[in-house]
Order: structure tokens, then C-alpha cells, then sequence
């Protein structure tokens, strides 16, 4: 054997006392390492939830105040808002079918026959608590109710309280209360209220042509009848 070759034994040896070595802790060892693996694993995505947990409460917010505001705009398109009846109203009537009266919940409506509810099977709500439709200074608005904590970390009607002279539209600029990472916590509504156009339903319109249709015809009749008088 040459001396290359027994220096390549020796290596080999040595190679081997140390793998021998490493499976043995390995071995003894597993154990341990693979149940810290596993903690730090769950550790880092429980940070990571309760990092994006704001977000998505912010997400949530945006999406159900969007339907919200979608749904009152489509109830005025058919109905027509008068009025609100408070500066704070809950937002718990999108899901009634019909009612009585042309009141419904805190909306006072020009057409309340148009109405086409239910509008959504339920009301949205956020912690439990449902949205509200406030009329302040500068507009209306649909934000969360009071009692909701924001993710800016703020409780609604704690932290600010809704009245006739607060100006929500500085609120949800960014940095604002209501408003988290450039999502906005409040919309406000464009609808001018009590600004209602006649609109009739095809049966409406079927009616007021037959009456028309029926004046003119008696037109002619009531002209006769007034020159025979004249002439008597």
C-alpha cells in the first residue's frame, strides 16, 4: 500500500468518526430540534396573523360599507329619500321585504310602493354591531357603529363622537381616524336628499295615458256643448 493510499485510509477514517458522531446527536437530539423547529414555525405565523389581522378588519369594513352604500343609493334610484330621521341611524332595514307607511327604519321615502326589498338577506354588522348612516356637517356618511374598534385602534363614538357638527371627510383622509393604511373606514353617500324626480312604474305610465287619451277625447264634447249654450 503507498502512502497515498493510507493517507486516504486515514482520511476516511477520520470522515467516518465524525459522521458517527453527528448521527449519534442527530439522533439523540431529534426530537429537541424538530419540536423548536415546529414552535418557531407556528410562532412566526401567529405574528404574521396578528400583523395582518388589522388589515383584514380594514378590508372587511371597505367591503361591507361599499354594499352598504350601493344598496341606499339603489333604494333612492327607486324610492327616492326625503329625509333621515336622525343624525345617527343603524342600518337595519335592508333586509324587510315591505312595509307599511313611507317610513322605513330612519328613511323617510317619496315612493315607498318602489320599494324592492329585501335588498340583502341580512344587515351587515362588524363585531357584532351593526353599520349606521349618520347626516353631519359636511354630508352623509356610512361608517361602523359606535362601540366598533377600528384597526387605526380607535373606538367609534368613544374616541370621537358622531354630531350635527363633526366633519367625518377630514377623518378618512390619510392618517385620519377613519382611515387605516389608505383604506377608508367611512363613505360618504352622493345622493342629495329630498331630491326626487317623478318616476313612474310602466302600470303608472299605462294609467296616465288612458287618462290623457280620455281628456282629449272629451275635449271636443265640452266644446260642443259650450256653443250650444252660447247659441241658446
Amino acid at each position: 500500500m503507498t502512502n497515498i493510499d493510507k493517507m486516504i485510509n486515514r482520511i476516511d477514517q477520520k470522515v467516518d468518526q465524525k459522521i458517527g458522531r453527528f448521527k449519534y446527536y442527530f439522533k439523540r437530539y431529534f426530537p429537541v430540534f424538530s419540536v423548536t423547529l415546529l414552535c418557531l414555525i407556528v410562532i412566526f405565523f401567529v405574528l404574521r396573523i396578528f400583523h395582518k389581522k388589522p388589515y383584514f378588519s380594514a378590508s372587511i369594513i371597505a367591503s361591507d360599507i361599499k354594499i352598504i352604500v350601493q344598496v341606499i343609493e339603489k333604494i333612492d334610484f327607486d324610492c327616492s329619500i326625503l329625509s333621515l330621521e336622525h343624525i345617527k341611524n343603524y342600518v337595519d332595514f335592508l333586509n324587510v321585504k315591505e312595509f307599511e307607511g313611507s317610513e322605513i327604519g330612519p328613511l323617510n321615502l317619496a315612493y315607498p310602493k318602489n320599494w324592492k326589498g329585501p335588498y340583502l338577506g341580512d344587515n351587515p354588522e362588524f363585531q357584532g354591531i351593526l353599520y349606521q348612516l349618520v347626516k353631519i356637517k359636511d354630508g352623509i356618511f356610512v361608517l361602523p357603529g359606535d362601540g366598533v374598534k377600528l384597526p387605526t385602534g380607535f373606538v367609534v363614538g368613544k374616541d370621537f363622537k358622531i354630531s350635527a357638527n363633526l366633519e367625518l371627510s377630514k377623518m378618512i383622509e390619510i392618517k385620519g381616524k377613519l382611515n387605516y393604511k389608505n383604506i377608508p373606514l367611512a363613505v360618504q353617500i352622493k345622493f342629495k336628499k329630498g331630491d326626487w324626480k317623478r318616476r313612474f312604474t310602466p302600470e303608472q305610465m299605462k294609467k296616465i295615458s288612458t287618462d290623457f287619451k280620455e281628456f282629449y277625447e272629451a275635449v271636443p264634447f265640452s266644446e260642443n256643448e259650450c256653443e250650444f249654450e252660447v247659441k241658446g
